[in-house]
């Protein structure tokens, strides 16, 4: 492969020669032409190429240069999506010419997406001299990609100039394979790093390392530790992260300390330390260690708080919580402020496990320090399940008081709900007008776009069937994400969500439109849909044309995840609208669902619900227990389902199939028992296990046995479809949820 040539100031420039795109499809270029046509022209020509033949295009560009005037023609920033198109497709030739052109765009925004692009291009071709030359190059210029570059892309980076430095001999490098080692995690780290290459210079470079040379002790074995840990021989990484630890224990200086101890060298070797059964031994490496340090060192406060955490992890997965919690406390001094928040979910988590009385005392303390309380959701609601389970209805009472006015999170929501429901049960002594509060923090605490609006939607039900009149708007979707935006019943809510988009897009807007505009939604969710802080920089006018667009192409799981991901990003700030609720709940797959539930005779809401909560509506999805397609059948379960009504089972993710197996097997639940909540629990958790529960609590009402199931994800999987059933059955049919909650429930 010939040397790329650097497109940066200083350097020589690219030679461009214009040619003709010549396609398919018969599409000629004129300037008069609606540019949106002749792209359509042209994607529809990239992706039903006739007769398996190679699109015209990327063989045009391949054979040559191009004019970047010429591509520029679809539109702005078309060069870069297009090399994605020819990277997808498998045309490195083509891919390469084109982000070459993308990346000398100077008025495009979409130049420094490119030279990231083009970066990880070289890398993944293994041309790791051109990586370093285009990176310096880019630096030189004054080019700043700080601001998009993921730990991956940093690895990548400082793997290259690692090379780069070892060939020319530059001592740099061992500085380099430190900073690489000790501050990058084995799943960022490029993993020809650990693989078996033919590559002489990385060959060469690993046999020096392993050789010894003249690196330090420390960086060698952290070198093999890491090696070891990428390539899950966790004995092996245990053994070679001890010897490291131990040697610094013993000889360690100030500085040697500081230099090989952080939070990825910590967080490996306690895992490794986990999976190996070694985690007792870890605690003593990790606090000799620890106790080397002078707590007054301010030089080592950092790895003073690595150490301390790990200690602390590795005695909680022993069981010994209030050792735990003491490590974690004292390990808060030293934390980096971004650090804390995780070591105070942490002090209460094992303040908990070691008794629930003292954590709820302590629970007004605690929370003081609490910035981000939806933070907190998960370890409060393991807490409450405890409480449930044992019975402890009075702690649940206390533990809502505690929260009121101090902890604002879904988890307050159902401390309240089930005190409230428990008092009405005659479980709990509470005057009236305590109960009614109760229900009424239920609703004011309960928010999100799923589940988490389940208390406020059954704390409505309760105050509405107690003869209270509801203070706001319970289903206005402006509502959901913030309580600051609950609508007084009978005000105006929204008319619905605009589709134009506007002026004053950002950067990251006008990446998601042209990823859209060039039929690349799928891999911009690959590329960003987890990506939090890119998804709080979008508009909600983005993520609607972008979740759109993802549908369009009958990918709901990813189009339903990423709203769900950008809601969570933007949870003060978001106004929905019922257009994003049909986004969010889409009626996917109508032609089977829709006649499947008038041929059983149940619901379509509630079938619509099932499947979304199961699959997201994706037809090729399987669980880890093996369940395949929309409903989530084990084969087992099909087989049984299909030869009871004279159907042969040959693809089970073929949607009509799963989908008639699925509504059969629902509709035998429902027969079986007596409402549509044990039915439910009863497709995820199966039919005996739901009857041992019905009998055990038989003392229960409907909501107080979902909240006593001794499985969390039963559990929560009846919440998430009672509020799907509703957003269904409302947005969809008008029906009312208390009508809802009564057939599921009763």
């Amino acid at each position: 492969m010939p040397r790329a040539v650097s497109l940066y100031p200083g350097s020589s420039h690219f030679k461009i020669v214009s040619v003709l795109l010549l396609l398919t499809v018969g599409l000629c270029l004129h300037a008069n032409e609606g540019t949106d046509h002749n792209l359509n022209l042209l994607l529809q020509s990239i992706t039903l190429p006739p007769d398996g033949r190679s699109p015209v295009i990327f063989k045009s560009i391949s054979r040559g240069h191009i004019d970047p005037e010429t591509v520029r023609q679809y539109g702005e920033g078309s060069s870069f999506f297009l090399a994605l198109h020819a990277r997808e497709k498998g045309y490195p030739e083509a891919a390469e010419e084109l982000l070459r052109v993308a990346v000398a765009v100077e008025d495009s925004p979409f130049r420094d997406y490119a030279r990231l692009e083009y970066l990880d291009f070289l890398f993944e071709r293994e041309r790791y001299e051109d990586f370093v030359s285009e990176y310096l190059g880019m630096k030189t210029a004054g080019v700043d990609l700080e601001e998009i570059l993921q730990p991956a892309h940093r690895a990548k980076i400082l793997f290259g100039r690692l090379l780069d430095a070892f060939r020319r001999d530059d001592p740099e490098w061992k500085e380099l394979l430190r900073e690489l080692i000790v501050h990058q995690a084995a799943k960022d780290l490029p993993a020809v790093l650990f693989e078996a290459s033919e590559d002489t210079l990385v060959t060469a470079f690993k046999r020096s390392v392993e050789g010894g040379s003249d690196l330090p002790f420390a960086l060698r074995g952290l070198f093999a530790a890491k090696t070891a840990y990428a390539r899950r021989n966790y004995l092996q990484a245990y053994r070679e992260y001890a010897e490291v630890l131990q040697n610094l224990r013993e000889t360690g200086s100030a500085t040697g300390i500081t230099a090989y101890i952080s939070g990825p060298v910590t967080d490996e070797f306690a895992l490794s330390a986990l999976y190996t059964g070694h985690s007792r031994q870890g605690v003593d490496i990790v606090s000799s260690l620890e106790k080397r340090i002078l707590q007054d060192d301010k030089e080592l406060q950092i790895p003073r708080f690595w150490l301390l955490e790990t200690e602390g992890y590795l005695l909680r997965k022993l069981g010994s919580f209030s050792e735990a919690r003491l490590r974690y406390e004292e390990s808060l001094e030293p934390a980096p402020r971004e650090e804390r928040e995780r070591i105070l979910w942490y002090i209460f988590d094992t303040r908990f496990r070691a008794g629930f009385t003292e954590a709820v005392q302590m629970l007004p303390t605690d929370s003081e320090a609490w910035e981000d309380h939806s933070y907190f959701n998960d370890v409060l609601f393991n807490l409450i399940d405890r409480l449930v389970y044992y019975s402890r209805w009075e702690l649940i009472a206390e533990l809502a008081e505690a929260m009121e006015g101090r902890v604002s999170s879904v988890a307050a929501a159902r401390a309240a709900y089930i005190a409230a429901r428990a008092a009405e049960s005659g479980l709990l002594e509470a005057e009236r007008e305590r109960i009614d509060h109760w229900f009424e923090m239920g609703m004011y605490n309960s928010r999100g776009i799923g589940s988490g609006l389940y208390y406020r939607i059954m704390s409505a039900w309760r105050l509405k069937e107690r003869g209270r009149k509801l203070p706001f708007e319970l289903l206005d979707p402006a509502s959901f994400c913030s309580v600051e935006k609950l609508v007084p019943a009978g005000g105006q809510t929204g008319s619905g969500a605009t589709r134009a988009w506007g002026i004053g897009k950002s950067k990251g807007d006008l990446l998601i439109e042209g990823f859209v505009r060039f039929r690349l939604a799928e891999e911009a969710f690959l590329r960003y849909g987890d990506a939090r802080g890119f998804l709080e920089s979008l508009s909600t006018e983005s993520i609607r044309g972008w979740s759109s667009a993802l549908q369009e192409r009958k990918a709901y799981l990813e189009s339903v995840r990423l709203f769900n991901r950008y809601c969570e990003a933007k949870a003060e700030s978001i106004e929905l609208q019922s257009e994003d609720l049909k986004l969010l709940y889409p009626t996917a797959y109508a032609e089977f669902i829709d006649p499947l539930a008038g041929e059983y005779g149940f619901p379509p809401f509630l079938f619509y619900a099932l499947v979304r909560e199961e699959s997201l509506f994706d037809a090729d999805i399987s669980s880890v227990a093996g369940a395949v397609g929309l409903s989530q059948l084990m084969p087992s379960t099909a087989l049984d389902v299909a030869s009871r009504i004279g159907l042969t089972v040959d693809d089970l993710t073929d949607p009509a199939l799963n989908l008639r197996l699925g509504a059969w097997y629902l509709d035998h639940l429902l027969g079986r028992t007596e409402n549509y909540s044990r039915a439910l629990f009863a497709y995820n958790g199966g039919i005996t296990r739901v009857r041992r529960w019905v009998r055990d609590y038989s003392y229960l009402p409907g909501d107080l046995l979902l909240e006593r199931i001794p499985f969390a994800e039963t559990a929560h999987y009846g919440r998430k479809v009672l509020v799907s059933s509703v957003f269904y059955g409302y947005f969809y049919d008008k029906i009312d949820y208390l009508e809802i909650i009564t057939r599921f429930f009763f």
